[in-house]
């Protein structure tokens, strides 16, 4: 293999995704290479001499190089994490105050609606009380004009039997009253009778004469037996009359006891459309009071995220001078680590943090810091190379 191949070897190497300290370490590990090339395995001529001084003094610097490089990964991680934690935390700070404010709106309004719950059922009870007193109050007014309707009934009643007496008693007295002038006029007729049969008698014996003591027999025949029947007829009127009013009576007493049903139905009917009334009275009201549903429950404190910090920056062995220089276990894992942190912590940066453009700053400030690193290595492995000899 010729200079421009094994240098072509060299080169590939930087197209790895490696770290940058695995990337040094693997060039100069091969770099050593022409070292033993130029001084016979390794023999202590002037060249091998002044090449281990130049690659002593190299490594001294890269040594530190590494150093520095590490401990400021290190601290760069930190550094991530550290803002991580502060916006995660601002990001809890908000989250649990906004929970906290709807918790509290929520109470709010669970109070304010068992709140009108509660005063709505208590206005309805007063208004339940009041609409009880004005279904009494109307029962008892309907039942004053039951009685005032049975009370003016009665005296109609009243007021019709009397004048029924009344008129029971007039014809009675009408009849009483024609007894009596029929009885004066019969004695009128009875006397006339005598004074005519007297006249008769002293007028003499004789035909003419008997013949006029019988007329005036007859005459008084005759008024007597018309006021007979008259007596009868009045007697047979004043009877049906009195058929009429003992019916009149019975009338009466039947109406008597059918205002008394009435009035006893009316009264039931009052009562019972007043218990109806405060049945719906009662259905309009519930009997109990609102009862409370279950308060909203607290969120509670939103979760606590733990950090875990890398390991603290091992510094890799010094280099000695004579003995090749890899850059140290350390420097290659702090590398490592580096890489990992990054897609790390970028990645959540991208998607959580709070203030834009973040995660774009931490990968520039990734490219800047391995930039150099790479450069550093070509620059170095190209001027070896040509003090080699090799091109």
């Amino acid at each position: 293999m010729d200079s421009f191949e094994h240098f072509g070897e060299i080169m590939n190497q930087w197209d790895s995704a490696s770290p940058p300290g695995d990337i040094h370490r693997r060039t100069f590990d091969k770099s050593l290479m022409g070292m033993e090339m130029c001084g016979g395995g390794g023999g202590k001529s002037d060249g091998a001499n002044k090449a281990a001084k130049k690659q002593y003094k190299y490594d001294k610097k890269k040594y530190k190089y590494d150093v520095e490089q590490g401990e400021a990964n290190r601290q760069w991680i930190v550094e991530g994490i550290d803002i991580k934690k502060a916006n995660d935390a601002a990001n809890r700070a908000y989250q649990e105050n906004s929970t906290n404010l709807n918790y509290l709106a929520q109470q709010s309004s669970w109070r304010s609606q068992w709140r009108t719950q509660y005063d709505s059922w208590s206005a309805g009870k007063v208004l339940q009380e009041k609409q009880y007193a004005l279904i009494e109050e109307s029962a008892n007014l309907a039942a004053k004009g039951i009685n005032n309707w049975r009370y003016e009934q009665e005296v109609a009643l009243l007021a019709d039997r009397k004048r029924a007496h009344i008129e029971e008693t007039m014809s009675k007295l009408e009849l009483d009253d024609f007894r009596t002038k029929s009885l004066f006029e019969g004695q009128n007729n009875l006397i006339e009778y005598l004074k005519s049969a007297g006249t008769a008698k002293v007028k003499g014996v004789g035909r003419s004469n008997a013949k006029e003591v019988i007329d005036v027999i007859g005459i008084l025949g005759r008024s007597q037996s018309q006021l007979a029947v008259q007596v009868n007829s009045a007697e047979s009127a004043f009877n049906q009359k009195a058929l009429g009013f003992a019916l009149q009576a019975w009338e009466r007493g039947q109406t008597g006891l059918s205002i008394e049903k009435a009035w006893k139905q009316k009264l039931e009917q009052n009562l019972l459309q007043a218990r109806q009334a405060n049945l719906k009275n009662q259905a309009a009201v519930s009997p109990f009071a609102p009862y409370k549903t279950a308060p909203p429950i607290h969120p509670g404190s939103a979760p606590i995220a733990e950090y875990q910090y890398p390991l603290e920056y091992e510094k890799p062995p010094k280099p000695i001078k004579g003995a090749g220089y890899s850059g140290g276990q350390s420097a290659g894992q702090s590398g490592g680590a580096v890489s990992s942190a990054l897609g790390a912590v970028g990645g959540v940066m991208a998607a959580t943090a709070p203030i834009a453009g973040v995660s774009g700053a931490m990968m520039g400030a990734t490219i800047g810091s391995a930039v150099p690193v790479i450069g550093t290595a070509i620059g170095a492995v190209a001027g070896l190379a040509g003090g080699m000899g090799w091109f």
